[in-house]
């Protein structure tokens, strides 16, 4: 009889609703809305990959362990890749496969076993509340994802929530600029500078608000910034209580000896996401690929977090490094990917490449037997 190990039940102080978005309901939508996609025969594949919302990330692994999609394919996986519900998790003797689901609960499969996915699925997901508005949904691109190099485009803070009260602000320098403006706003604040460098800390001088929205600008002397009147930019803080929470669970994770570094990092990516601190998850994964071997899963995370926020390049970069690294794997990143890439460049209207990436997606599918 199959044993389920469970190690974790949760994280103590985390509410079990969470943010943390894996969409994968772009290919359904493109065949719905882009009017150069005409062909009827792919309607069936395409819905049935849309149905999929991850549910779980597998975030350590041990041994031979491979995952049977719920709709037919068999993969080896890699940390960091999504699991679905339905989806089945197989380890050979000896190895061991360790999950994480949305709302933060691990459970794990020792060797020789075979387990379908546990995770819970949630209805208040960010698939449902974009769908079928892709286009206009801010997690998955938009017209301020073109960082035009001419100008100061903001680089962090940027469409998230923080834990520090004194924010350090950084944008893209802008070739021949002299000096920029910085703007900090809210419905308690309206702080300016003037700095030669491209980032600055806030003062402190008037205290940020927890749940105030700050939107923050950056000028030079001779050209305004593209970000100027794009409220969608800005930051909130979190309040003391949900910071004490949240310090109190990474605390855990960090002492949770069954983890390896890299599940560890993981597992605070996803706490930080269910609270919507994109920017501490991005760093985070910054920091683990900064480390060496990094998965194609793990850069297509950072790629899906960079589209989130709005960075055009730096998601793209991540995307592009995702599929160089499983071209060689048996697994279905580059399907991911491809999709993601398609309801991408849909959202930004440029439809030659959402095209093309639409027809990898489904020859990448295709290949799966999806």
């Amino acid at each position: 009889m199959m044993k389920l190990q469970t190690f974790t039940a949760s994280i103590p102080g985390i509410p079990p609703k969470n943010r943390f978005r894996l969409p994968f309901m772009g290919l359904s939508f493109i065949l719905a809305t882009v009017s150069f996609i005409g062909q009827q025969s792919i309607l069936s594949p395409a819905i049935a990959t849309s149905e999929r919302t991850a549910n779980g990330q597998i975030i350590q692994l041990l041994g031979n362990v491979q995952v049977k999609r719920a709709y037919g394919s068999l993969i080896r996986p890699t940390t960091g890749i999504p699991i679905y519900p339905g989806d089945e998790l197989l380890t050979a003797n000896g190895a061991q496969v360790i999950v994480q689901c949305t709302d933060l609960t691990v459970w794990s499969v020792p060797g020789g076993n075979n387990q379908v996915n546990t995770c819970a699925t949630s209805e208040d997901s960010q698939d449902a509340k974009c769908s079928p508005g892709l286009v206009s949904c801010p997690d998955r691109g938009d017209a301020i994802a073109w960082n035009n190099p001419a100008i100061p485009y903001l680089i962090s803070p940027r469409r998230t929530t923080l834990l520090n009260n004194k924010p350090t602000f950084r944008w893209h320098p802008v070739a021949n600029a002299t000096s920029y403006k910085v703007r900090v706003r809210g419905e308690d604040v309206d702080w300016q500078t003037h700095v030669n460098d491209t980032e600055i800390t806030y003062s402190g001088e008037t205290p940020l608000t927890p749940g105030v929205y700050y939107l923050w600008t950056v000028e030079t002397r001779d050209r305004g910034s593209f970000e100027e009147n794009i409220p969608e930019l800005g930051f909130r803080i979190l309040d003391s209580q949900t910071q004490a929470q949240i310090k109190t669970a990474a605390s855990q994770i960090l002492a949770n000896d069954q983890l390896n570094p890299e599940a560890k990092a993981l597992s605070l990516v996803n706490l930080y996401l269910s609270h919507d601190l994109k920017q501490n998850a991005i760093e985070t994964l910054d920091d683990l690929v900064s480390q060496g071997n990094p998965t194609a899963a793990i850069y297509h995370q950072l790629g899906k977090l960079y589209r989130q926020i709005g960075l055009s390049q730096l998601a793209v970069q991540n995307y592009q490094k995702a599929l160089e690294l499983a071209a060689s794997q048996d697994t279905d990143i580059p399907a991911l990917v491809a999709e993601d890439l398609s309801e991408f460049y849909t959202a930004l209207g440029e439809t030659d490449k959402a095209r093309e990436w639409y027809n990898q997606a489904l020859a990448y599918y295709e290949t799966l037997g999806e």
